[in-house]
């Protein structure tokens, strides 16, 4: 090839490379510059002939100068990389020097090369600093050379030394046997086919102790798809393993406590799905889960119940307070359960709701023993009516309801006359049997709204709403004439009967306890006029019922008190003026009103307690006086003590007297028991006949007292063990002056010598009157003609002899 041949292939070779080349003289000027050294530094523009320096200042004092000038000084090659601030750009130089003084300069631009080297290097320092700041343990298998470097707080912790080149066969070793070669096989898979890497084994520390550690790595390739190195960071998981084991064993627990709870329990979302119930649930409800999670709650629950059910739990999402109610679900057979139902709500971590727990008790059977006890509190067991308790909370109710509605209420308590004689007579059997029956009666009595109730012992109540005064008394009416029909009781008929009294709101009263006291002043009315029958409330008996209350309060404190003086008016022999016995008459001091007679305590003889202990007090103070008079041989003669007839109702009236009249050592035949007719025509004549009959074979006398006065019946005399008959005073009074008077009285004075009983007449307040009584041949009296009543002291007086007698 000759030499223009020769310069052409140089000229298309310089050309041709992607390197730029330029040659400078000796004189520093351009004497060529390839096309790629135009466009990278000339822009384009040919600066042959020019001089080098000139056409580029900015490299006067750069590394540029200080090399090119070093090559043409030397002549040598030079080579640098260097940064030319004008372009913009780095640039790699070689520079070599020419035979005839020049130099020539090859250059490349290497910004991309030297932004990725400075990459690469910023890379290598952050894996660097995380390597090093990580608690992980970060491996480096290079599998061109088979280095393995760690790098990681882990490795220290492991107990290796860091930053030391191992192999893999060293690091195979320490896996455990048991998971060396799924581990192998697994990072070989990854290897073979670019997955990542991700597995776990226990790896041997320096300690001679297994760890649990987790890898998670990549295979890097190089540009053929060549796996040249594998990085994986590897963790210690044994704590979270340890925690997650005590996890699943917490879970493990709490799913035995949820499938095994003997409470109900649910988790649901915020729609109130079903999203998990364990089996006590389903049992309680009688549902599968399936089933419970296809319907829900709700749907599940008491149709009387859902509404009110439903709003609670609204408000409470609301408040995302936890609540608890009680609420009654419906299984499929149709049958209600009650359960105590806790509700607590579930939220996430941003505070948003996710769901509710549902915590429910079957309390079902509790309900029922809570209904039965409260039923129980409320009702008589023996006829199964409400009692006086649910009788004063209804009466309330039905008050209020009136005042609201401008309604009434009628009631009427019902007492069973001579109760007591029936359970005397008949026993106590017998007694509950009318007690249930008439129980019954009354129940058969209610409208809608009505309600009846047994107060306690004989007495009844019933509350009648709606209804008018007339049919009011007419339901009365009607009630008394249904309980007047015989009780069967076994092989017996057990006659009875009833008072009623009744009272109406709000014409005679303003409040439920008023009305309950005036329809009960209605019934002590009516009791006080004759048994039987029924009576409304009237205003003015109030003032009878204060009266009474007055009278039985004042006998109550001369009880209490023990101020009871008896006092005796003596009774006289008509013919000889003698004192042949005394009847001892009752008398009460009043701190401010001094000695006091019976009228202001009247109605303590038609109360059962106080006339008792009346009576008793009486007896006492008698039969003390009577043995003294007897110590100092006085002739008193007999002495009569009065008995109310509500004194014989316990039925050991008989009984009671004879143990006190021999604790007192007196004989019983200085004893005269009165009476009054009123005795023979009360229900319980019957313990009057045995407590008379009793006393009479004792010893004791009777008299019949206030003859005459209106319940006379001859039969008495014939029927009964009578040994006295006192004629009233009301007869002595007109004894003088009405013939037909003295008639009656003069019949009744031969009647009583016939059948061998004596006569006594009382209230004799005249000689006028003591001399008739002569004349008709009565032989006893006693009245104020004679002497009025007087102490025990007096009576010591009157019985002493005079002087000279």
């Amino acid at each position: 090839m000759g030499e223009p041949d020769t310069h052409a292939a140089v000229t298309s070779f310089l050309e041709g490379t992607t390197d730029c080349v330029f040659l400078l003289g000796a004189d520093w000027r351009f004497r060529y510059l390839n096309k790629r050294a135009v466009m990278e530094i000339a822009r384009g523009e040919d600066l042959t002939g020019q001089d080098f320096w000139d056409s580029f200042p900015g490299t006067a004092g750069s590394p540029f100068e200080h090399h090119y000038r070093q090559a043409m000084r030397d002549r040598s090659p030079v080579g640098f990389e260097a940064y030319y601030p004008p372009l913009y750009a780095w640039y790699e130089v070689h520079v070599s020097p020419f035979a005839d003084g020049g130099i020539g300069v090859w250059f490349r631009n290497i910004n991309e090369r030297r932004q990725t080297e400075h990459a690469l290097r910023t890379a290598e320092e952050r894996y660097r600093l995380v390597a090093s700041a990580s608690a992980d343990l970060i491996v480096d298998w290079d599998l061109q050379t088979g280095e393995v470097r760690w790098s990681g707080q882990l490795g220290s912790q492991l107990g290796y030394q860091e930053d030391l080149v191992r192999t893999p066969e060293w690091c195979a070793q320490r896996v455990h046997p048991e998971d060396r070669d799924r581990i192998a096989a697994e990072i070989g898979r990854c290897i073979e086919n670019g997955d990542r890497i991700f597995s776990e084994g226990r790896f041997l520390k320096a300690d001679g102790e297994y760890t649990l550690i987790q890898q998670r790595g990549i295979v890097q390739r190089d540009l053929e798809g060549r796996p040249v190195r594998v990085i994986c960071g590897i963790q210690d998981v044994s704590d979270r393993e340890r925690a997650n084991a005590a996890i699943r064993q917490r879970n493990a627990e709490l799913a035995t406590i949820f499938g095994q709870a003997l409470v109900g329990i649910v988790k649901t979302d915020n729609y109130g799905r079903v999203q998990a119930v364990n089996a006590r649930f389903c049992e309680i409800l009688g549902r599968t889960e399936d089933e419970l999670k296809a319907c829900g709650l709700m749907e599940c629950t008491h149709p009387e119940d859902f509404e009110w059910s439903e709003r609670l739990i609204l408000e409470q999402v609301h408040k995302r307070e936890p609540f608890q109610m009680e609420k009654r679900f419906i299984r499929p057979d149709g049958s209600a359960v009650w359960c105590r139902v806790n509700v607590s709500f579930v939220t996430g971590e941003t505070g948003e709701m996710e769901g509710s727990i549902v915590v429910a008790e079957d309390i079902t059977e509790q309900r029922k023993s809570a209904e039965q006890l409260k039923w129980a509190s409320e009702h008589d067991p023996l006829t199964d009516l409400p009692n006086r308790r649910a009788f004063e909370a209804q009466l309330k109710k039905a008050t209020a309801r009136a005042l609201q509605s401008g309604g009434r209420v009628g009631l009427l308590l019902i007492d069973l006359d001579h109760f007591k004689h029936v359970n005397d007579t008949f026993g106590h059997t017998a007694g509950d049997r009318v007690l249930t029956v008439l129980g019954d009666r009354l129940r058969g009595f209610l409208r809608k709204g009505d309600f009846v109730a047994r107060l306690g012992g004989d007495e009844f109540a019933l509350i009648l709403e709606g209804r008018g005064e007339l049919d009011i008394t007419a339901a009365g009416a009607s009630i008394h004439a249904r309980l007047r029909e015989p009780v069967v009781s076994g092989d017996q008929s057990v006659n009875t009967g009833a008072s009623i009294g009744g009272a109406i709101f709000p014409q005679h009263a303003r409040s439920a306890d008023e009305l309950l006291d005036n329809a009960d002043i209605a019934l002590y009315a009516l009791k006080g006029s004759g048994r039987g029958g029924t009576m409304m409330f009237e205003p003015h008996m109030r003032d009878k019922a204060q009266i009474r209350s007055a009278q039985l309060s004042l006998a109550r404190t001369a009880v209490s008190g023990e101020t009871i003086r008896p006092h005796y008016q003596p009774k006289i022999n008509l013919i000889t003026g003698e004192i042949v016995g005394f009847e001892a008459l009752l008398r009460w001091h009043n701190a401010s009103r001094g000695l006091q007679s019976p009228d202001l305590v009247q109605e303590a003889f038609n109360h059962f307690e106080l006339a008792s202990k009346i009576g008793a007090l009486m007896h006492e103070r008698v039969l003390h006086d009577m043995r003294d008079w007897m110590d100092a041989g006085l002739p008193f003669g007999r002495v009569a003590i009065n008995a109310a007839p509500v004194e014989f109702l316990r039925d050991d009236f008989a009984e009671q007297l004879i143990a006190r009249v021999e604790e007192h050592g007196i004989p019983p035949s200085l004893v005269e028991v009165e009476v009054t007719e009123h005795v023979f025509l009360e229900a319980g004549s019957g313990y009057v006949t045995r407590a008379l009959t009793r006393l009479k074979q004792a010893g004791f006398r009777i008299a019949l007292d206030d003859f005459g006065t209106g319940y006379s019946s001859l039969s008495h005399l014939r029927d009964f063990p009578v040994d006295v008959v006192k004629i009233d005073r009301s007869f002595i009074a007109k004894l003088a002056s009405e013939p037909e008077i003295r008639a009656i009285v003069s019949a009744v004075i031969d009647l009583a010598k016939t059948l061998k009983i004596d006569v006594v007449a009382e209230g004799v307040e005249t000689e006028e009157q003591k001399q008739a009584l002569i004349d008709e041949g009565c032989l006893f009296a006693q009245g104020f003609l004679f002497e009025r009543p007087v102490s025990a002291d007096a009576v010591s007086r009157l019985l002493r002899p005079t002087d000279g007698e």
